[in-house]
């Protein structure tokens, strides 16, 4: 008997044994419900794959595999990774559904449950780095031709000791956002807005004289004219918007404030959303573009019905999915759209004959609109010239500027005035955290947004200075200039609200007294620090893959396909040389202008945000910074030592040393639960 047991604890540690090469400690398993990896599709083609090559390929696992509302973003993924496995056979790519937040990267870092390769958030990589949760790939990544393409500014975000830990993928900033048709004098009157003309009052100036800021010989911008940009537009044609607003004229009464409903726009995404879940759909609301190729199909009332073109055919007879190949969407979801393999899709030379066979003109390099910032204020003296000509309080009144002060959105603004007056915001001193809010250049800009409000009269008053009514007032024409998030998301926005686009300009922010640096946010990819050097090494590979400038122009030449926005502004992540190239090919595939100034000086101007408690850090600074700003009697030199010290007392004793991470940790857990 005694042999027996000793036979089956052979047994089972010889089984153990050989588990172990194939049992990955860093990452939860596929049973967990937050880790479901999503296998790709080459080996889903394979009925019966050949478990003999499959084992000699490196399996490298991902975060951040878009969500169910996110079809077509889950379709470019694929692309993408399909792509990769093309030119790297011995690497498989699994993307898991998990999300990053701080919460739940530190918690799973702690439980060795963390992916190969994590994307996270640009403000969170010191603390990460300071944990060792981010290999050092420095002798890896530097070997890489196409590391020498990427601009060293952006490179600094994730670099310390001249040691490199991962790479930025996307990074955007807070830009000066300036309504072109008011600084070129051509603003018209409006249901909402009153014509600016040089009789109106203005605002009070220097100590109540506008002269004092507003020099005769000051420059104005010369007129200029946007062409319309939308790629699937033809010339002479009315926009959907317009389109469907005249039709809506004719049949709805005006509503309260005396303007006629908007209209209800969905993208081709949010329409793919509602088709995938069979949502109630209403007859005329699918965004077809006027005059494009997909004017040619007969749409359905019934939004599960396949769509045919005029010929009868379903056009997803052209698109079937090889047979084998597993659909990233539940196949039990009744009209659910196959995707096309790579060989067919608009990540290769499908562009080319999709432009050619849709009728569409294809777009010459010349004709993407170029957007300058002439006529945009460069430092803190122009910007308060210029909001005080262009503040008109008559009738409804334009206002000069308006300052986010509530919330996160107003810690940000802030912060972002503070940097260019020299502010650290949160600064580390060997291992103490410290907050730079409570110094005398805190009060000089605490003093700068009061005079703006009290001694030169250019914003709103304070308690209407809220992020979305500050962007509301901006798109209606109602507000010279503001700061806001520089990302087609912003643009979208305005555009929702009617603002035209040939309205909307863009500008790097005026330099302060000390820089012109922007505080900069986005996602970064750092890899897994458990991980061995094979599989680092193959890591580097897809982060390098994901630093190539084709990768980007396939995306975008994805998304122009799917008439989705592209082309929104960011910061330019190549060398000048490279970037120039990237601009160049993908012209004919941008819905939205370039910001050619705004983009070229953000390159070299970059800083991170405060990376410990970065959202509550933004509030605590806007909730006690808006009471010196709003009242007219307060004195910021001594009302700015209070700001933040409840926050600062709370969160940063002492991180980010061992003592003060383990609290920032505790926090956040804190955070999660309520």
């Amino acid at each position: 008997m005694r042999l027996t047991h000793l036979a089956v604890l052979a047994a089972a540690t010889l089984l153990l044994a050989s588990c172990k090469e194939q049992l990955n400690p860093h990452k939860a398993p596929e049973a967990d419900a937050d880790l479901v990896v999503l296998l790709n599709a080459s080996k889903a083609r394979n009925s019966q794959p050949d478990l003999a090559s499959a084992s000699k390929k490196v399996v490298l696992s991902i975060n951040n595999y878009p969500g169910a509302n996110e079809p077509l973003e889950q379709d470019v993924v694929q692309r993408e990774f399909e792509a990769f496995e093309k030119a790297n056979p011995n690497i498989r790519i699994e993307f898991s559904t998990w999300r990053f937040t701080p919460e739940s990267f530190f918690e799973r870092a702690q439980n060795r449950m963390l992916t190969d390769i994590v994307e996270v958030n640009a403000a969170q990589i010191p603390a990460i780095i300071d944990l060792n949760y981010a290999a050092d790939i420095t002798d890896l990544i530097t070997v890489e031709p196409e590391y020498g393409n990427i601009n060293p500014q952006v490179m600094e975000f994730l670099a310390r000791d001249s040691r490199v830990y991962g790479v930025p993928i996307e990074l955007n900033t807070m830009a000066l956002f300036y309504n072109r048709k008011i600084f070129d004098g051509t603003a018209s009157a409006t249901a909402t807005t009153a014509t600016v003309s040089p009789s109106a009052k203005k605002g009070k100036g220097a100590d109540g004289d506008p002269r004092d800021y507003l020099v005769t010989d000051f420059p104005d911008p010369p007129a200029r004219e946007l062409t319309q940009f939308w790629p699937f537009r033809r010339k002479g044609q009315q926009s959907q918007e317009q389109q469907e607003a005249s039709r809506q004229n004719q049949t709805q009464p005006l509503r309260p404030d005396g303007r006629y409903p908007q209209p209800v726009r969905r993208t081709r995404g949010e329409e793919s959303v509602r088709d995938y879940y069979n949502l109630p759909n209403q007859p005329g609301a699918r965004n077809t573009a006027p005059g494009s190729y997909y004017d040619t199909q007969q749409y359905s009332t019934d939004p599960r019905a396949p769509r045919r073109p005029a010929d009868g055919r379903s056009i997803d007879d052209d698109i079937a999915q090889p047979e084998g190949e597993e659909s990233i969407q539940p196949s039990s979801a009744s009209g659910s759209k196959q995707r096309r393999t790579i060989e067919d899709d608009i990540l290769t030379t499908g562009d080319e004959t999709f432009l050619a066979e849709s009728g569409e003109p294809r777009r010459d390099a010349n004709e993407t609109t170029i957007v300058l910032s002439t006529g945009a204020p460069s430092t803190w003296v122009e910007f308060v010239r210029l909001a005080v000509k262009h503040t008109n309080h008559a009738g409804l009144g334009v206002f000069g500027y308006a300052p986010v002060m509530f919330a996160e959105g107003g810690g940000r603004e802030f912060s972002q005035w503070g940097v260019q007056a020299g502010l650290q915001i949160a600064a580390a001193s060997g291992d103490v955290m410290s907050l730079d809010v409570n110094t005398s250049t805190a009060a000089e800009v605490t003093q700068f947004l009061k005079d703006l409000r009290w001694r030169y009269d250019v914003t709103p008053p304070i308690d209407r200075c809220y992020a979305d009514n500050v962007v509301r007032m901006f798109g209606e024409g109602r507000v010279a200039m503001c700061m806001l998030p520089a990302n087609a998301e912003t643009i979208r926005r305005l555009l929702r609200l009617g603002m035209p686009l040939d309205a909307i300009g863009i500008a790097p922010l005026p330099q302060g007294p000390k820089n012109r640096k922007h505080l900069a946010s986005g996602k970064c990819l750092i890899i897994n620090a458990q991980l061995d050097r094979e599989k680092r090494a193959a890591a580097v590979k897809w982060l390098m893959f994901k630093m190539n400038p084709e990768t980007f122009k396939a995306r975008q030449q994805y998304y122009y396909r799917e008439q989705e926005m592209t082309g929104g502004p960011t910061v330019p992540l190549f060398r000048k040389p490279v970037q120039d190239a990237l601009y160049q090919s993908t012209r004919p595939y941008r819905t939205l202008p370039l910001y050619a100034d705004y983009e070229r000086e953000v390159a070299g101007f970059i800083t991170p945000e405060p990376g410990f408690f970065t959202e509550q850090l933004y509030a605590a600074i806007a909730t006690d910074v808006r009471p010196i700003v709003a009242q007219k009697n307060s004195v910021p030199e001594t009302a700015i030592v209070n700001v933040a010290s409840d926050f600062k007392a709370k969160y940063l004793s002492d991180a980010p040393s061992r003592t003060g991470l383990q609290r920032y940790l505790d926090r956040l857990a804190e955070f999660a639960r309520q």
